[in-house]
């Protein structure tokens, strides 16, 4: 069946021209490989861009008054039936005209550009026979359906697929992708039509006319909307050749006449119907052929050599010639190398006289006028060129319109083309309406006739005069039901009454009826008329879900499922009053006819009688293939019984009841569109997630049917009803194959200071949110960091609440999560079910999955043994292998980056360690960010001791803040700290932190960015020692720890310089520094030469310490149990440690009256206090907690320790009680 042209659009007055600013183009296929010349003029300065993305290719050109051409590459010539990416674009600043010329032997064709707003929906092939006939189209925009109705002899093949004469082809192209059809037979009135705007044009790979010539010719001609046609031509003949007139009619009942030489010929013609006529040009005979039609129709010139002519003078080529009303007002064309040119001009008789052509009168090689004595009254001028040059402006003084077309000859190798035109695109014939309806399907009938709208009476109206209208409209089936009076009355004339159609007519105005434009009939019956299908969904107690069954010829009946997909399901589902794209599945169970089979919409149509499809009543489907639809946005899907919802048994809903699916052929692809559509990871959303299927009803077997067998998707679609099975409900698979599915979720970290921690963030139904922290912990982090595939969890401070990495202003996603650590992704875990949050922004959960490294026993930060955090316990990194890369890595993972040398030192340089050997065999490239990407043994393997921990100076110390120029004189000190040094050493470093002495703390000034002290040498704690030759001045500078909590209380000393300063009896100065150990931990006594680390816990089990308690000042319930830890962890092995005693008060003062002795000379002085462990280097006790007063503020620990070597057992080193 020829689907006709839609007449449905809004008409405005809209004249556009060959002229314009963007033009669509595509290179149809020939038998050379040549490429193809882009002739570009205008008729003022301006910029013109040219982009053809298959190529790569960009070029912007800048034209002045006249013509420019440029080569387009071959590559952009289309090779296949197929769809490609080799459109080219064209824009401009200001309008311009485009020439497309083939200009490469043997094989030579030219056409005239159209812009894209002389661009439409519809059009009609004109082609030949010869080597492939062919067409091709390119779209002005992105997702636009293109339809291509054949009209042919041959089989046209297409992806594979074989099409007859009749069927439909139907695709959707995006910008700049090309389609191409060929035909070994003619294709001449196939149509073509499209949802937006697109490039058209057709021709021959090379053609022989007439048929039985031995020479063929690549013909092409860009298609001239078939809303813009017209009646009227005048076809000016080539010289010297055989001229066929070829007529297509775009509508039933064109009735055409042909004039000639004093001699006329009619014919009528059918919609997509030609007729062709054949006329030598000599010089005794008329160059002119006269063409008028009742109906709109297109007009081609094709020319070929003249048997009886000279040989090969006129090779094969095409052109569109203009109607009469089609003609403008100037030409720029540029001839191209050829044997011999044509330049026919078309003039009103009145105006022959004012051609220009660049500027000079117009020498008229010879003339013919065309008049009939009605409307034609026209020269037609053979108009010479000779010597102006290639390069030609055509005008007229008077601005008139005057037609213009090129022949150029060059021997078999031909062209032809229009130079230029315009086109109506408000249409060419009275257009049809409905208004004030529900849908574009019904409302008040309303014609456009003589420039104005008017509505048409109900008198003698009825179903085939409905029919008519309908049909006009694109609705070729289903009802045509005349409503009078309901859409209210119109506005305007009545333009017509007593309308009395056959029900056949391609037009109103082959109806019988009153006079138009004279009707009395008032507006109170203006008739309407209602085109929509009649449509039900049945079978279930759901009015959205059901069987499809439609309503034609008086009797219900189903639709096959043969191209049905989404466009179809969304047409029907719009249609019912639903609003939604449909799911969809094969149900079938329907009885009696079958009315529709291979139903293809684009999904923008208001009915399914719009639709392409087979004729109504023809179908090879039987009724186990009835499509059944749900009016709903997808499939209803679920996962039943697994630990979360991400996971279980895979449930479908359909016939109102929740139904297994099969778990044969059933694999990842299939569980990906599942997963996406419940709003998890899948293909669709690029995750390389982990997702999971399991066979034979591991979660359970399901209760109602098996819905879906043999399931095949491929991974991409968006509902499971896309994809290929079995029909539904239809299967011998029992419950014991049920499938289950484990989806998993795509999760990452955002807002962090390195590629290791982060806001934690999780995609979920299109879009990423957040976490809440509301019992979020280590197992959560530990999944997270799995997950996101870390190789070694540290779990150290590795959960940051509080919107630590910022809010990040989204839909919080997770709440109250809840991990046991095994799982292997996060939507595995319990949690409240997603996106039902009540969390506030302030209450975000990042994530920390780096390593925790730290470097002990140094004389600064900066230096020490490297120790690793793992398994809740600090190791150590064997030696072995160790190097420079892995110092480099370390360094920067700390934020040492000071661009000095970083230093390896090996076997136990800065002392053993006393936990675990951590890692083994480290092997970095220096270009990790943390080394748990390092190449290593397994952590927690290795074959090392404690003599072989590795340790690194990352190349800046504590002593290297001291300025060069520190001094001291025979009086005072004179000591200068470089504090952007130190900040690098200790980032956020205070200078009023920084004091000379132990006791009196003395300030320095600031000057610059150096600290210094100028005190006396009697002053801040400096004491002498004096020997014969010389006084020795010493004293301490100090970094003070000041407690967090109570910034007036001094805790602790993160580092101390030792001063000498020796004053010799000559007068003579000797000065020297002595860096003490840096402090990693609250250490006891700032005397000490090793760290003393200070812990306090709650617990005491399997000779570990456990639940960690905050202190300064240490808050406990009274009378539970607190633990509290010494431990040395950067003394050597050489030193063992004794703690002497320790003592609680109620301030930091140790000396406050208010005291509790707890271990008094080494032995237990407090009757709950209970030493529970006591080695070298670590020591622990319990004791009752209690308060020194009602208010329990807390209290603190004060203790004493000595240091003494291994083979000391003097009473003093012995950690024993003597009492």
């Amino acid at each position: 069946m020829l689907l006709l042209l839609l007449l449905s659009m809004v008409v405005n007055a809209e004249i556009v021209s060959s002229k314009g600013k963007d033009f669509v183009i595509a290179l149809m296929q020939q038998i050379s490989s040549g490429s193809a010349t882009l002739q570009i003029s205008s008729d003022v300065t301006t910029t013109v861009t040219i982009e053809a993305p298959f190529i790569g290719y960009q070029r912007t050109l800048s034209i002045g008054p006249g013509l420019i051409e440029t080569r387009m590459e071959s590559t952009l010539r289309e090779t296949s039936s197929k769809i490609s990416f080799k459109g080219i674009r064209v824009k401009s600043e200001k309008p311009i005209s485009i020439v497309v010329i083939d200009d490469t032997s043997p094989s030579v064709g030219a056409f005239l550009a159209l812009p894209v707003e002389s661009l439409s929906h519809e059009y009609m092939v004109v082609s030949h026979p010869g080597r492939k006939s062919e067409l091709i189209v390119s779209p002005a925009a992105d997702r636009t359906t293109v339809s291509i109705s054949l009209r042919t002899t041959s089989n046209v093949t297409f992806n594979g697929l074989v099409y007859s004469s009749g069927e439909v082809i139907r695709e959707v192209l995006d910008s700049f992708q090309t389609w191409q059809i060929q035909s070994d037979s003619d294709l001449t009135g196939t149509v073509i039509k499209s949802d937006g705007k697109v490039f058209a044009s057709s021709g021959s790979q090379c053609a022989h006319i007439p048929e039985v010539a031995k020479d063929c010719d690549f013909i092409v001609e860009q298609l001239t909307p078939a809303i813009s046609w017209q009646t009227d031509y005048i076809v000016p003949l080539a010289r010297s050749c055989l001229n066929t007139v070829r007529i297509i009619a775009r509508d039933d009942g064109a009735n055409v006449k042909v004039t000639h030489a004093g001699r006329s010929w009619s014919t009528t013609l059918t919609a997509g119907g030609f007729d062709d006529r054949s006329f030598p040009h000599d010089p005794a005979s008329d160059p002119v052929v006269i063409v008028q039609s009742s109906r709109p129709v297109m007009v081609t010139n094709i020319i070929s050599s003249d048997p009886n002519a000279a040989p090969e003078v006129c090779g094969p080529a095409m052109t569109v010639i203009p109607a009469v009303t089609q003609f403008i007002d100037s030409y720029n064309f540029r001839i191209p190398s050829v044997r011999r040119s044509d330049l026919k001009l078309i003039l009103p008789a009145a105006k022959m006289n004012g051609v220009l052509i660049n500027g000079q009168p117009l020498h008229v090689m010879s003339s013919v006028h065309v008049f009939t004595g009605t409307f034609f009254d026209y020269y037609v001028i053979d108009a010479g060129t000779s010597g102006l040059g290639n390069d030609l402006n055509i005008t007229h003084r008077e601005n008139i319109d005057f037609g213009a077309v090129f022949y150029g000859m060059m021997g078999s190798d031909s062209f032809a083309l229009p130079l230029g035109m315009s086109l109506d695109l408000t249409n060419a014939n009275d257009v049809i309406r409905l208004v004030g309806g529900s849908s574009a399907a019904n409302g008040r009938v309303e014609v456009y006739h003589h420039g104005n709208w008017g509505t048409v009476c109900d008198a003698a109206f009825d179903r085939k005069d409905a029919a008519v209208v309908c049909r006009l409209l694109g609705f070729y089936f289903g009802a045509a039901d005349p409503v009078p009076s309901r859409y209210g009355p119109g506005k305007g004339m009545v333009m017509v009454d007593n309308l009395d159609c056959d029900g056949v007519e391609a037009d109103l105005h082959l109806c019988r009826s009153g006079p138009w434009e004279q009707s009395t009939c008032p507006h109170s019956r203006d008739i309407g008329v209602n085109c929509s299908t009649d449509l039900r969904l049945v079978g279930t107690t759901d009015p959205r879900e059901g069987r499809v069954e439609v309503f034609y010829n008086d009797e219900w009946g189903t639709v096959c499922d043969d191209y049905f997909d989404r466009r179809e399901a969304e047409v029907v589902c719009r249609a019912l009053g639903f609003g939604v794209t449909g799911y969809f599945y094969t149900g079938g169970g329907g009885a009696g006819r079958q009315w529709l089979d291979d139903l293809q919409c684009s999904g923008r149509e208001a009915d399914i009688g719009q639709c392409m499809s087979k004729n109504w009543g023809v179908t090879d489907c039987g009724h186990d293939e009835d499509i059944w639809l749900a009016c709903y946005p997808q499939t209803k899907v679920r996962l039943a019984g697994g630990r979360s919802s991400a996971e279980g048994r895979l449930e479908v809903y359909a016939k109102s009841g929740w139904h297994s699916v099969c778990d044969h052929m059933f694999d990842v692809n299939d569980a990906s569109v599942v997963c996406t559509m419940l709003g998890y990871s899948g293909m669709q959303t690029g995750s390389t997630a982990q997702i999971s299927v399991y066979t034979h009803a591991q979660f359970g077997q399901g209760q109602g049917q098996v819905a879906i067998d043999e399931l095949n998707c491929t991974g991409h679609e968006a509902d499971i009803a896309d994809c290929p099975s079995r029909p539904w409900l239809v299967t011998s698979c029992s419950h014991l194959h049920d499938v289950g599915v484990g989806c998993a979720s795509s999760i990452r970290m955002v807002n962090g200071t390195s590629t290791t921690n982060g806001r934690l963030e999780v995609y979920f139904r299109g879009q990423w949110g957040t976490v809440c922290d509301r019992n979020f912990g280590a197992s959560d982090a530990q999944v997270v960091c799995n997950q996101l595939n870390f190789p070694y969890f540290s779990g150290y401070n590795s959960v940051k609440t509080g919107s630590y990495y910022g809010s990040g202003n989204r839909p919080v996603v997770i709440d109250n999560v809840g991990c046991n650590g095994d799982e292997i992704d996060i939507a595995l875990c319990a949690s409240n079910p997603w996106l039902s949050s009540t969390c506030s922004d302030n209450s975000i959960v990042g994530v920390d999955c780096g390593t925790s490294v730290r470097l002990v026993g140094g004389s600064s930060p900066t230096e020490g043994r490297v120790e690793v955090y793992y398994n809740g316990r600090w190791g150590t990194v064997c030696s072995d292998n160790f190097d420079q890369r892995d110092a480099d890595v370390i360094c920067d993972q700390l934020g040492y980056r000071f661009g000095t040398p970083r230093k390896v030192y090996v076997n136990g340089h800065y002392g053993q360690g006393s936990g675990p050997i951590t890692v083994d065999e480290l092997q970095c490239d220096s270009t990790e960010s943390d080394i748990q990407f390092c190449v290593s043994d397994p952590w927690l393997s290795h074959d090392c001791t404690h003599a072989q921990d590795a340790g690194v100076d990352c190349g800046l110390r504590l002593r290297d803040t001291l300025a060069s120029d520190s001094i001291c004189t025979s009086s005072r000190w004179n000591i200068r700290l470089d504090m952007r040094l130190m900040e690098r050493v200790f980032p956020h470093s205070n200078a009023g932190d920084i004091a000379l002495g132990q006791t009196q703390h003395c300030s320095g000034q600031l000057q610059g960015h150096e600290l210094v002290f100028t005190n006396g040498l009697s002053s801040c704690d400096t004491t002498v020692t004096t020997t014969p030759e010389f006084n020795v001045y010493t004293n301490q500078l100090q970094y003070l720890y000041h407690d967090p909590l109570h910034p007036s209380i001094i805790r602790n000393v993160n580092w101390t310089f030792t001063l000498n300063c020796e004053i010799f009896r000559n007068g003579s100065v000797n000065f020297g520094i002595n860096p003490g150990n840096s402090n990693t931990g609250n250490s006891i006594d700032s005397t000490a030469h090793f760290t003393i680390v200070q812990t306090f816990y709650s617990g005491f089990v399997n000779q570990q310490f456990v639940n960690p308690l905050p202190d300064n000042p240490l808050q406990l319930a009274i009378n539970s149990d607190a633990y509290v830890r010494l431990r040395s962890p950067d003394a050597d092995g050489n030193t063992k440690m004794i703690v002497q005693s320790c003592l609680a008060t109620p301030t930091n003062n140790k000396n406050d009256p208010r005291r509790l002795p707890l271990i008094t000379d080494r032995c237990e002085s407090d009757q709950s206090v209970q030493i529970v462990l006591s080695s070298s280097h670590d020591f622990g006790f319990k004791f009752h907690a209690f308060s020194f007063d009602q208010s329990n503020q807390g209290i603190f620990i004060h203790c004493e320790v000595k240091f003494c070597p291994v083979t000391s057992f003097t009473p003093e080193c012995q950690q024993f009680c003597r009492h």
